[in-house]
C-alpha cells in the first residue's frame, strides 16, 4: 500500500533561492528620491548612473557640486550635494 505517509521529504534546490533583481532606495541629502533596479552586485557606477536617470534626482542636483556618496551595496544610495 503506498500512502503519502511513506514517501519521502521533497528536496530542495538552493539555487532557486537567491534573488537576482534588486531595488536599489535612491536619496538625495538624505531624501528619498526614488528607486532604480539592478543586478545583486552592480557597482557603485553603474548604480549612480541609473539614479543620474531619474527625473526626482535629476531636479535635485541640477547645477550643484556632488560633494559625497554613500552606496551600501545591494540596498542603497544617498547623493551628498549642495
Amino acid at each position: 500500500c503506498e500512502t503519502i505517509a511513506y514517501q519521502s521529504w521533497p528536496k530542495y534546490d538552493s539555487s532557486k533561492l537567491e534573488v537576482c533583481d534588486i531595488n536599489f532606495a535612491i536619496q538625495v541629502n538624505g531624501k528619498m528620491r526614488g528607486t532604480v533596479s539592478g543586478k545583486k552586485g552592480e557597482s557603485q557606477e553603474e548604480v549612480l548612473q541609473k539614479a543620474k536617470e531619474l527625473v526626482s534626482v535629476k531636479n535635485q542636483i541640477e547645477g550643484k557640486t556632488i560633494r559625497k556618496i554613500i552606496f551600501i551595496a545591494d540596498k542603497l544610495m544617498n547623493i551628498i550635494a549642495n
